[in-house]
């Protein structure tokens, strides 16, 4: 394994704080232009996940036809 592809593994593995907005999708037409709108529903956080298992919370959510969740990354 080259010290580049370890030094990625090491930060995916690494415990992280996390943000979640899950958002419900609304299309609608405007003068004959698609228009997308984002609505937030819920907004929660964890603590102490690695990245791997945000995305897979976050794929839990995109699931569903009229949902996204979006990850934000809590710096300090």
């Amino acid at each position: 394994m080259s010290a580049k592809k370890g030094k990625w593994t090491e930060r995916f593995n690494q415990k992280n704080d996390f943000d979640f907005t899950v958002s419900r999708v609304i299309v609608t037409r405007v003068a004959y232009s698609r228009v997308t709108k984002l609505i937030p529903v819920s907004q929660f956080s964890l603590f102490g996940i690695t990245v791997s298992e945000a995305q897979k919370i976050a794929r839990s959510f995109n699931t569903l036809a009229d949902h996204v969740c979006m990850i934000t990354l809590i710096e300090e």
